[in-house]
């Protein structure tokens, strides 16, 4: 979740980065053939860590801008995708 000030939840205080990779795990427990997609607040709260959502279980991610925040732009995020191909192969 990503907080948004002045939205109905907008005064929530940000996960830690722990609490985010907890919770993907389990929901990849919960629903084991769904895409689980990481998106909006990955960048600034996950930053040079967000590799470990994938190894957590998600298998997904929004690419570029996230709806309602601006995200990390397409080019960065396919050159992310591709380090972690590398990385998996």
């Amino acid at each position: 979740m990503n907080p948004i000030e002045g939205t109905p939840l907008g005064d929530r205080k940000h996960l830690s980065m722990d609490e985010i990779l907890k919770t993907i795990a389990v929901y990849r427990i919960i629903f084991k053939d769904k895409v689980i997609k990481i998106g909006a607040g990955r960048g600034g709260i996950l930053k040079d860590f967000m590799g470990m959502a994938f190894m957590s279980a998600a298998n997904g991610m929004l690419v570029g801008g996230y709806l309602t925040v601006k995200g990390r732009t397409a080019e960065e995020d396919f050159a992310f995708i591709e380090n972690i191909k590398k990385m998996w192969s």
